[in-house]
């Protein structure tokens, strides 16, 4: 095959949007599904070896502190008992940390400071202590999963937003110059997310995953860095594509592919009229 049927053939795919639209799109549906496909397969082979039985004894435990509780309040024993908080809900956060201060968290001569506001706010951790005296309550002591379901909707928001963007780019053949931008932009985001998650949200304790249905891949922040990591090779894949697109351009075609495309209707008003322009319409 000679240069010359290459190059033809380059210039009629580049003459239309369809081929690197389609395959945007299904760049786009791939980064999303098959992360949260992995993690799924993961999380149920541990389900059916080890989860079922974690989960029965969940289920026992639960049984068990819901009956204590029963008893105290049919004896006149009447404790107040923390409330299984979500992360959003403040003032339940709130009242079950200055519970847990006020009647446990001075139980020891180490001085102990207190948590600001704001830290409790926006669904802090409060400790390894109460998240083991919430555990013998038989309530929950990762917090923080829906706050990461938030961060994660945040994500895939955001990620679809570049998508559809990035569609009408390729679909009007506009200057891409702000989608590099925008795919440069997602890319760091995602990376950075990724370093943060993998340093800061998994668990990795064997007492915070002991209660754990799914184990260690079970944690949705491990499906964020699946899903991070997906969007920091679909920025680097297109951004190359859109690379090379534009080298083809300018290469066979002569064109800068930064530069929108002239038409008759994007003329400048005030242009020097040419001999083109004074001919008669047939």
């Amino acid at each position: 095959m000679t240069m010359s049927v290459v190059a033809k053939k380059a210039i009629m795919v580049l003459q239309t949007p369809w081929p690197l639209l389609g395959l945007w799109l299904v760049g786009g549906v791939l980064a999303v599904f098959v992360p949260v496909g992995k993690w799924k397969n993961a999380s149920k082979r541990y389900y059916q070896y080890y989860g079922k039985a974690v989960e029965y004894e969940n289920n026992q435990r639960a049984y068990e502190q819901a009956q204590k509780q029963y008893e105290n309040q049919q004896n006149g024993n009447y404790q107040y008992v923390p409330q299984d908080c979500k992360w959003w809900q403040v003032q339940c956060r709130k009242e079950n940390y200055y519970y847990w201060m006020a009647n446990e968290g001075g139980n020891n001569d180490r001085y102990r400071q207190s948590l600001p506001d704001w830290y409790l706010t926006l669904g802090g951790k409060m400790g390894e202590e109460m998240d083991r005296e919430r555990e013998e309550e038989g309530l929950s002591s990762d917090e923080a999963s829906g706050a990461i379901k938030f961060v994660y909707t945040i994500s895939i928001l955001t990620f679809v937003g570049v998508l559809a963007y990035g569609s009408y780019v390729i679909y009007k053949k506009t200057p891409a110059t702000s989608l590099y931008i925008s795919l440069g932009f997602l890319g760091l985001f995602s990376f950075a997310q990724m370093v943060l998650i993998t340093q800061g949200v998994i668990a990795t304790d064997d007492r915070e995953l002991e209660n754990s249905v799914y184990g260690w891949f079970g944690q949705l922040a491990v499906l964020m860095v699946y899903t991070n990591y997906a969007f920091v090779l679909f920025s680097i894949i297109f951004a190359a594509i859109f690379g090379i697109k534009a080298f083809v351009e300018y290469k066979f075609l002569g064109t800068d592919a930064a530069q929108p495309e002239t038409t008759e209707d994007s003329k400048v008003v005030g242009e020097t009229p040419t001999d083109e322009d004074y001919k008669p319409m047939a």
